[in-house]
């Protein structure tokens, strides 16, 4: 039997992407690692609650990748140079790359001339608050991999827990044909369906929503999570088997 791969971006041809941010020790990812996760997101921004530095981290992928094979690590920076990323990269193993700052487009062709490899994917993170924002970004952006939607808010670089307004970004996974759309920003276990029902992401992407702490996730939420997007998104496909509105 062929080994399975690892989930490290949406793809729609399958099922929804389902990623939990921030998570700070390896005791605790290996355990969100078992709930049926796509990715862990691994912070490396130093001014986060939820940040890890790159031995914390290089613990966490271990023991994700020991606890469920198929889910990836995904390493989070903010206005971080592209040598110190790949750096990063390379000695923690990370499946993928989310750039969550003010990076100016050319940043990842930065990356894989720093060293970063092809087989690494880049996840475009955007703040957010009108459907344009994303029209702008994915004419725009040099081919990201994935584009992350998070709510703008002023002085903050993500991970506030702010509702988007959905039915501002109705379908918006759909229309955004370029690239994969993951939904972030405010999701909780009670809220997901309605998110991925409204949207149509390829991905939704949860930090504070399933936690007992800052960085401590409670398994019993992110279960729950998991399972209303998971069901939500079941639901739309046979509503909609053609993805057309």
């Amino acid at each position: 039997m062929a080994p399975q791969t690892r989930r490290t971006i949406p793809a729609s041809t399958e099922s929804l992407w389902v990623k939990i941010c921030g998570v700070t020790t390896a005791r605790n990812a290996a355990a969100v690692a078992r709930c049926d996760v796509d990715a862990i997101g691994v912070n490396f921004f130093q001014k986060s609650k939820r940040f890890v530095d790159r031995d914390a981290g290089g613990e966490i992928v271990a023991a994700v990748h020991s606890a469920s094979p198929t889910t990836a690590c995904v390493g989070l920076f903010v206005n971080e140079s592209a040598s110190a990323i790949v750096e990063v990269v390379e000695h923690c193993k990370l499946d993928a790359v989310q750039l969550h700052g003010d990076e100016v487009s050319e940043f990842p062709d930065e990356l894989r001339e720093a060293g970063l490899d092809l087989s690494v994917p880049i996840l475009r993170a955007i703040r957010v608050r009108t459907r344009s924002d994303v029209a702008v970004a994915a004419d725009t952006l040099p081919s990201p991999d994935a584009l992350l939607l998070d709510a703008a808010v002023a002085g903050a670089f993500g991970g506030t827990g702010q509702v988007l307004d959905w039915h501002e970004f109705a379908a918006v996974g759909r229309l955004c044909h370029r690239v994969p759309v993951v939904l972030a920003g405010g999701l909780t276990p009670q809220n997901v369906a309605e998110a991925v029902r409204v949207v149509a992401p390829r991905g939704v992407d949860v930090a504070g929503g399933v936690e007992a702490a800052p960085g401590q996730k409670d398994v019993a939420s992110v279960l729950a999570f998991v399972a209303a997007a998971r069901q939500a998104e079941r639901a739309s496909r046979r509503r909609d088997p053609d993805g057309v509105e």
